[in-house]
């Protein structure tokens, strides 16, 4: 399933998109396709796909040290929606292995 929905984080419907990332987060995947698919997707324009992606970064811990220079100014940024900010600080200190 991991390939199918690294490959929907690019549909067109942003539903499918924003449930895509969820899912990859949900199931733990963590290959370097998922990290980088998931690093892609939060620079998405819709703030729901944004927020499961990071959440989903989150998720993964550790092995998504790469999205931390593009997580951590999110974390502090006051004009960034505040769910997608909240789990941008969540993510920040699970990546960090806080």
């Amino acid at each position: 399933y991991e390939g199918l929905l690294v490959a929907h984080l690019t549909h067109s419907d942003r539903g499918v998109r924003e449930w895509s990332a969820h899912a990859l987060g949900d199931l733990g995947f963590t290959s370097d396709a998922t990290i980088a698919a998931l690093i892609y997707a939060f620079g998405d324009k819709d703030d729901w796909v944004r927020w499961k992606a990071v959440r989903a970064l989150g998720l993964i811990g550790p092995k998504a040290k790469r999205a931390l220079p593009l997580i951590e100014p999110v974390a502090n940024a006051e004009q960034e929606v505040e769910v997608v900010r909240a789990a941008a600080k969540v993510a920040v200190k699970r990546i960090r292995g806080d």
